[in-house]
């Protein structure tokens, strides 16, 4: 992580504080201002939330506080990206009036643009080539994140396990734990149930990772590798279009 995202973050900051004077229409700005740039801003904070909890492994688990924090930063994460991705998409339609006849008024219209949409980046190649091709080149990446960002919005969130059992000793000793938890209560030693409980809670450690649950099963993604991923692309994605902006601006 470090200076390259930080940097990159706050080079995005100043494109989008300089693209007032290069956006014309007042819907345009309404989704760059109060769309784009404030999604921007939630996308940074969870990206240094997840990196200062998520980012590393720990001998012990995580309480249910911290991972649920994190499971509300991560699905926030990919629920806003997916949203900034539509609202530089909007930018577009509007200033460059690609597909004609829609707009933002109608359930219609609203899902009607896509940034990675082949309809859109054909008539966003009629008008701007060079940015239609840096963004087709970016569409596999695009629409991979519906996997992220769907079941986040649609079906079971993403999920940060608190802890996980890497060898067959803490397996052991966690099964002997619950199933003593179970046991009489003379065969307690003096605990509490809870307590043996939350003792074989704490054999687990925390391990940097989320999983996405569907019909097909669990998938298992490493939070920092993915997370830096998506960042990056969509830094370099958002910055080059308001750069095409900029420059368009300064020849006009």
């Amino acid at each position: 992580m470090g200076d390259g995202i930080e940097s990159c973050e706050i080079r995005l900051e100043e494109l989008l504080q300089d693209a007032q004077a290069w956006v014309a229409s007042e819907d345009a700005l309404a989704h760059l201002n109060r769309g784009l740039r404030a999604r921007h801003y939630i996308l940074r904070h969870c990206r240094e939330y997840l990196g200062h909890t998520c980012f590393s492994k720990k001998d012990k688990p995580l309480s249910a506080y911290v991972a649920t924090e994190a499971a509300f930063h991560l699905n926030g994460y990919y629920l806003n990206l997916r949203g900034a991705l539509d609202n530089l998409a909007w930018v577009l339609q509007i200033e460059l009036r690609l597909l004609p006849g829609i707009d933002g008024s109608s359930s219609r219209g609203r899902t009607s643009i896509h940034l990675f949409g082949k309809k859109f980046i054909n008539k966003l190649d009629n008008a701007a080539p060079r940015l239609a091709s840096h963004v087709s080149s970016m569409k596999e990446w695009g629409l991979d994140l519906a996997n992220l960002r769907d079941p986040a919005a649609h079906r079971i969130p993403l999920y940060v396990p608190p802890g996980v059992m890497t060898s067959q000793d803490q397996v052991a000793e966690f099964r002997r734990l619950d199933a003593l938890s179970g046991a009489p209560e003379e065969k307690l030693g003096g605990k509490r149930r809870i307590e043996i409980m939350l003792e074989a809670q704490q054999l687990a450690s925390f391990e940097p990772v989320f999983c996405v649950t569907s019909s097909e099963g669990s998938k298992v993604y490493s939070i920092p590798r993915q997370l830096l991923y998506d960042h990056e692309n969509y830094l370099k994605l958002t910055s080059n279009v308001l750069q095409w902006f900029r420059g368009n601006a300064q020849q006009g």
